[in-house]
């Protein structure tokens, strides 16, 4: 099975992994205690907790025991699957696997139910949050998913929580856009200055840099493009450029397009360019 990008750490006794399960996972921000997030999310988690529990196959130990104190490689581990109910603070225990071997979770009504091939996604990483997750109950037992005769288990003896260190994919909502754009006078003659003024605001959930405005007309660069300033979710700006008409300036209507440059994932280009006429009497 091939493998995300992940994160490793140890905390509160637990060796965890994470990867994203699916691309564009919701960016779940920071709490000390309940969140509310949108919808429900699926993450992840390459490791095993080292505390009171057994892993075995057939009886027999798989990776070694932490009744010794011992800490299983978690480069031979599976993954488990945390499913992040909506308007909750906690992740539950839904499924592990060992290996490309699932091992689905008894359903019950503590715990969501949840049964897909879900693939890990190489992509960047923001700190999101701490969370706390609570592992199955005292004797609950992971069988597996195909007839669940418990070829591979998982049993926890005590049953203790674990508290890990999530993050979340950065992959967000990725969408700048000209909201106004104007200029004045719209009717001017050689030599005469017009104000061109426009509004930029990012509609995505992060923030961007690098944007770029120029202005054409009939395709052609009416001036060197401007760099914006990095713009964070959901801030708008305004500016405003002047700019002489040329003495040798043809009369007539012109069509003038300011447009910003696209974001790398831009999910909406169509609001990014707007186009304002002046007349040169």
């Amino acid at each position: 099975m091939k493998r995300g990008k992940c994160l490793m750490c140890v905390c509160s006794g637990v060796v965890v992994c994470l990867v994203a399960a699916a691309t564009a996972l919701p960016k779940v921000a920071r709490a000390d205690s309940t969140v509310t997030i949108s919808g429900n999310s699926y993450y992840e988690v390459y490791g095993a907790p080292v505390g009171d529990y057994s892993l075995t196959t057939h009886g027999h130990t798989l990776l070694g025991t932490s009744n010794g104190g011992t800490t299983f490689d978690v480069s031979h581990f599976g993954r488990f699957i945390l499913y992040i109910p909506s308007g909750s603070g906690r992740i539950l225990f839904d499924a592990i696997g060992l290996d490309d071997h699932w091992v689905e979770s008894q359903p019950g009504p503590e715990y969501a139910h949840y049964t897909s091939n879900l693939n890990p996604t190489n992509c960047s990483w923001t700190q999101c949050g701490d969370w706390y997750i609570e592992g199955p109950p005292d004797g609950k037992t992971i069988e597996n998913g195909v007839g669940r005769d418990a070829y591979y288990g998982f049993s926890t003896l005590g049953a203790t929580a674990m508290t890990v260190y999530l993050q979340g994919a950065s992959t967000g909502t990725h969408d700048v856009a000209l909201t106004a754009f104007s200029a004045s006078p719209t009717s001017v003659t050689r030599g005469q200055t017009v104000t061109f003024t426009g509004t930029v605001k990012n509609n995505g959930n992060v923030s961007e840099s690098g944007v770029k405005f120029t202005m054409t007309t009939n395709g052609q660069q009416l001036r060197p493009p401007v760099a914006l300033p990095t713009l964070t979710a959901g801030q708008q700006v305004s500016g405003s450029l002047k700019m002489k008409v040329p003495l040798t300036a043809s009369k007539g209507e012109y069509l003038i397009t300011g447009t910003l440059s696209t974001v790398t994932g831009e999910t909406n280009t169509a609001n990014n360019s707007m186009t304002v006429k002046v007349v040169v009497k």
